[in-house]
Order: C-alpha cells, then sequence, then structure tokens
C-alpha cells in the first residue's frame, strides 16, 4: 500500500511542478481562476498479458488558467478480463478524482498529463467484489479539432492495491493502457501573452 501513496505523491507533485514551471503564477490569480468546462467520453484499451479489455467512461472537469482541469471520472470495464494465474474472470468499476494538466492548450497540438486517483471495485464472475485503491497517471497529447472540442491520445498504467482475495496479487489487476478521449466544453478569457483568442 506504501508504494501506492508514494506514486500517488509523486504524481501530485509532478503535475503542480509542470503547473508552476509555466509562470510565476497561482490558480487564483486572477480571481478564482476558473477558465472553462471540459468533458466528454474516453474510451480505453487496457493489456493483461495476452487479454486485452476494453472500457469505457466518462469526465467532467473545471478548467483553471487555461491550463489545469480538475474534477471527476468514471471508468467501466466492458470486457470480462482473464488473467494467468486467477482462477476466474473480473470487471473493474471506479469513479474518482481527476487532475489534468494541459500546458499551452491554445496551440493545435499540445500535451497533456494526467492522474486520477481514489477507490474502485473489483467484480468478479461469480458475483463476489471487493473494494480496492487505484492510482492511474498518463501523458499523451491532445488536439484542437474546434474551439469546443478536443481529441486526447494518452498511455499510461493502472495501479490497483488493497486485494484482499485470496490467490490474486495486486500486479495481476494492475495494466497498462492506451486511451483515447473526446473532450466538449468551451474555455473564456484571453492571455494575451500566449495568444489566446477564444
Amino acid at each position: 500500500m506504501k508504494v501506492y501513496h508514494v506514486l500517488t505523491a509523486l504524481s501530485l507533485t509532478l503535475l503542480c511542478t509542470s503547473l508552476s514551471a509555466q509562470r510565476h503564477e497561482t490558480l487564483f490569480s486572477n480571481g478564482l481562476g476558473l477558465s472553462g468546462l471540459w468533458g466528454g467520453p474516453k474510451y480505453n484499451f487496457s493489456y493483461f498479458n495476452d487479454d486485452v479489455a476494453y472500457v469505457r467512461g466518462g469526465t467532467f472537469g473545471f478548467e483553471f488558467g487555461n491550463t489545469v482541469i480538475i474534477g471527476w471520472s468514471g471508468t467501466n470495464f466492458r470486457d470480462e478480463v482473464l488473467v494467468e494465474g486467477v482462477s476466474q474472470g473480473f470487471k473493474l468499476d471506479y469513479s474518482n478524482f481527476m487532475l489534468n494538466v494541459t500546458p499551452s492548450s491554445y496551440r493545435a497540438i499540445h500535451p497533456i498529463l494526467g492522474v486520477q486517483l481514489g477507490g474502485g471495485r473489483l467484480k468478479f464472475e461469480n458475483d463476489d467484489s471487493e473494494r480496492v485503491f487505484i492510482v492511474q497517471p498518463s501523458a499523451g497529447v491532445e488536439i484542437n479539432i474546434f474551439k469546443f472540442m478536443r481529441v486526447g491520445l494518452e498511455g499510461g498504467y493502472r495501479f490497483v492495491s488493497d486485494i484482499d482475495t485470496q490467490g490474486i496479487e495486486n500486479g495481476d489487476i494492475s495494466s497498462p493502457f492506451a486511451q483515447i478521449n473526446l473532450k466538449f466544453g468551451f474555455s473564456w478569457g484571453r492571455d494575451n501573452d500566449r495568444g489566446w483568442d477564444w
């Protein structure tokens, strides 16, 4: 468990460092700093040895300083996963806190860094289930298709901990993933130093 707490703290520190490196500003330097609202679906493919699970979900968040999005992300496994050494298939559902950083989001193509963390539920095919803790860092690129629409291509790793079921290790359920995000919304305000024309 301690490893996942360290990874959580490290992920948040890296994201905050990335934000502060942009300029010597705070989220609240211009009033509350609220600059937009964004949300939409996400499509995820998670890799477990020779098995691939299709995962679907959605996000909603408040944008601050045209750079940071803080909100919620829900995730639902659509496929049952079979892992070597685990006697039965499983699915994983979770709705967690989300933090994304999008430096230079006014550019057509820009980086995106994110972390999702919180509790989830591991569901087995025999109808047993248990609570788990999830830390999911990711990184990728985001493309501004229209002023109201962005598409993100990301990769990351889902760390799952607190599994108590006998015969199953945390690493059996943890997995790398590739993800496509669709974001719809809008940003307001203008940052003359960065060329915002929204």
